[in-house]
């Protein structure tokens, strides 16, 4: 969670960075067009959802407002006659053979959610139980998305080696990244984890970080027909960073979309403040103004120098 905490405070700096603001102000619902600087509406979002083989939605865990967004998002695109697979972080990898079995038995969700063992200390199940409703319901399929946590505790501890053989070139890791890039990752990692961190634990994290990536993208790109639904933390979706980094570069170009929730912050018109973000447009395809949520700041109890640095 004090990840979640630095990631959302991230996510709100973007929002509020720039010039002065226009004296309009634009509340919970706007939706922001990234690359074209501008406002659209939710049937212009979702029909350029619906022609897009690759959809990945980017939320803050404990904001409800995404997951009910998430819920309309897949639903609109069933509706214009999308089947795409519904691929979520909130399942483990080594969870897939007992959600397959549940699917096939047309289990509840709730009967699914136990029997692939939904960590449910973890995760809020009543976030996430509309999407897998849906997709039972549209028989899509439900795909893990996440490593294990045994598995992320070997790349942690021996490196990329610990997947097993073969299975880090075959995930693309370690990516190739600018220099740049690559400190953008390690300042999200330490800054995630209140600047706490060891000096000698952050390439073990980041290397985590970049294991999961790496493998929610092989999950996407198993259905290279029907297409996916990605289902992740914001910090997950960032094209300069995160999943898009592993997608085939012609899936990345011209099959992918990224869409971030992002809590309004309460200042005037932070869409326009968006669109004077330079290099917002290496980060997402749209963001989507959400209602904020009130949280306590994780890294308060570790005391005032353990507070994140603002981005």
């Amino acid at each position: 969670m004090r990840k979640h905490f630095a990631i959302v405070a991230f996510i709100t700096a973007l929002v509020l960075a720039g010039c002065a603001s226009n004296p309009r102000s634009y509340s919970a619902g706007s939706i922001w067009n990234v690359a074209h600087g501008r406002l659209i509406d939710e049937r212009a979002l979702f029909e350029r959802l619906a022609a897009t083989r690759f959809v990945l939605l980017g939320e803050a865990h404990d904001n409800p407002h995404h997951h009910a967004l998430q819920a309309r998002v897949l639903r609109e695109m069933v509706a214009r006659g999308r089947r795409p697979a519904l691929v979520m972080e909130m399942f483990d990898v080594d969870q897939q053979a007992a959600l397959d079995a549940a699917v096939a038995e047309a289990a509840t969700a709730d009967a699914l959610a136990e029997r692939a063992r939904f960590d449910f200390k973890g995760w809020t199940w009543r976030y996430y139980r509309e999407l897998v409703v849906i997709a039972l319901e549209e028989r899509l399929a439900i795909i893990a998305a996440n490593l294990s946590r045994t598995a992320l505790r070997g790349v942690i501890a021996r490196g990329f080696d610990a997947l097993g053989e073969g299975q880090a070139a075959w995930l693309g890791l370690p990516p190739v990244l600018p220099d740049a890039r690559l400190d953008t990752l390690r300042r999200e990692i330490i800054e995630g984890h209140c600047n706490r961190l060891p000096p000698n634990a952050i390439d073990g994290m980041v290397r985590a970080q970049q294991a999961r990536d790496a493998t929610m993208a092989e999950a996407l790109q198993r259905f290279p027909d029907r297409g996916a639904l990605l289902i992740a933390g914001v910090q997950h979706v960032r094209r300069d960073v995160a999943v898009p980094v592993y997608l085939s570069p012609d899936v990345r170009a011209r099959d992918t979309l990224v869409l971030a929730f992002v809590e309004a912050s309460g200042e005037a018109d932070p869409a326009a403040r968006l669109g004077q973000r330079k290099g917002l447009s290496e980060l997402f395809d749209y963001v989507w103004i959400t209602q904020s949520v009130e949280r306590e700041d994780p890294c308060a109890a570790l005391g005032e120098a353990a507070r994140p640095n603002k981005p």
